[in-house]
């Protein structure tokens, strides 16, 4: 399991999805190399999946605690980067051109400053240019980090729809958004979702995931199904009774995550994924609906 919470998306008032970087459950965080290590292989994967924002989002949650670290903040700016996202780029760069200087890496902070001027012509970067040759000259002088504003990427897709609290297209959000945003407001309910050759259900206490359920799996084998959906349709829906809990976890995004290593190694070493009928796996507390 992960030893860091998960960034934190959450729901607008009107409805709309508003994804942020805030930790979440735990406080467990990445606070030696070897955390920073096991931070870097989890955004591995999840770039591997395309999971850019998820990913940028752990880094920056990372970063929050370990805002020293050069290496989750230049994996933070590549990503942004590669992705076209140039305000947080910006941000990154800036913030690693302050992080260079103080590790003495004068050319490396004077390349990141460039860098963040190409993606912004108007960007003004002539006072720490100009600090940067006063370090060059006196080089016992190292700044002070300069502070760098606190953005939120916001994304929103809303269509009432019966008596769903969330409605949306998996093709513009990725299901695991949902489910942060499940997980912080505390929900006990279920996502609908319909996609090409797959319909079923995910089932949440209290924000958790509880149990998951297509035509033919229910459990983990059901929630391997919904891993990799990246077109289709979800509705989200409050219940006010608990479900069964088929599904044990205290940390959703840890789930996830042990969910593709799985997905991995069974790719990798030929196993097949374990198949549970319904019928099989059906008990009193569980509600499908």
């Amino acid at each position: 399991m992960s030893k860091y919470p998960p960034p934190s998306p959450s729901p607008s008032r009107s409805g709309s999805l508003s994804l942020g970087t805030a930790g979440g459950r735990g406080n467990n965080m990445p606070t030696n190399l070897a955390d920073i290590k096991e931070v870097m292989v989890d955004v591995e994967l999840l770039t591997k999946y395309r999971m850019f924002d998820r990913a940028l989002s752990l880094l920056e949650t990372a970063i929050g605690v370990s805002p020293k670290s050069l290496e989750l903040r230049e994996r933070a700016c590549s990503i942004a980067i590669e992705q076209g996202w140039r305000q947080k780029a910006i941000e990154h760069l800036l913030s690693l051109s302050s992080l260079y200087i103080e590790a003495g890496k004068l050319e490396q902070a004077n390349s990141a400053l460039l860098n963040a001027k190409r993606l912004n012509p108007q960007l003004s970067i002539t006072s720490r240019l100009n600090a940067l040759k006063d370090i060059e000259r006196h080089p016992r002088q190292i700044s002070q980090p300069q502070p760098t504003s606190q953005s939120l990427a916001a994304s929103s897709y809303y269509a009432p729809r019966s008596r769903a609290l969330l409605t949306g297209d998996l093709s513009c959000f990725s299901l695991f958004d949902i489910i942060q945003i499940i997980e912080n407001s505390r929900i006990t309910g279920f996502i609908s979702i319909q996609s090409p050759g797959l319909v079923g259900k995910l089932y949440f206490n209290d924000g958790l995931i509880a149990d998951a359920s297509t035509d033919l799996l229910r459990g983990v084998p059901a929630l391997k199904k919904f891993a990799e959906l990246a077109v289709g349709y979800f509705e989200v829906e409050k219940s006010a009774v608990e479900y069964k809990q088929n599904i044990q976890t205290t940390s959703n995004t840890s789930l996830i995550l042990d969910v593709l290593r799985e997905l991995d190694e069974e790719r990798s070493g030929g196993a097949a994924p374990i198949e549970i009928n319904l019928d099989d796996a059906s008990g009193a507390g569980t509600h499908i609906h």
